[in-house]
């Protein structure tokens, strides 16, 4: 059985990333270079995220709401250089906390990996 941060970690993160560099490069301009500079990542990973060789998986995130506003607060915040590397971990994070919370878009893209149990509570536990 695979814990839910594995999925968090493999599918979602990697979703969240690129919907990031995706906004940051096309409705801000900033170029791939500055946006590896201000997300702590390499240049390759960002041209990977742009060519959508990365980052794919996760569908669902794209359609909900929550991700959407996290995603373009972040973006903004990069952008205009009023939010810095921590303060977009902690926006993630934040993000990923309510996931949680909800349970809906975790425990589905759980569930489609093949490693969610037939019950399973894990996520009440930990947000407990």
């Amino acid at each position: 059985m695979k814990p839910p941060c594995e999925v968090v970690v493999r599918i979602i993160l990697p979703r969240i990333r690129s919907m990031i560099v995706n906004q940051l490069f096309n409705k801000y301009g900033l170029t791939q270079q500055e946006i590896a500079r201000r997300l702590g990542l390499t240049q390759p990973a960002v041209s990977y995220y742009l060519s959508e060789k990365r980052g794919l998986k996760g569908e669902k995130l794209l359609k909900n709401r929550e991700v959407r506003e996290a995603v373009e607060k972040i973006a903004k915040g990069i952008a205009e250089n009023t939010m810095d590397k921590l303060g977009a971990l902690v926006e993630i994070c934040r993000l990923c906390k309510t996931l949680r919370a909800s349970k809906k878009v975790i425990c589905e893209i759980y569930k489609q990996t093949g490693g969610f149990p037939e019950i399973c509570d894990i996520c009440d536990e930990i947000t407990k």
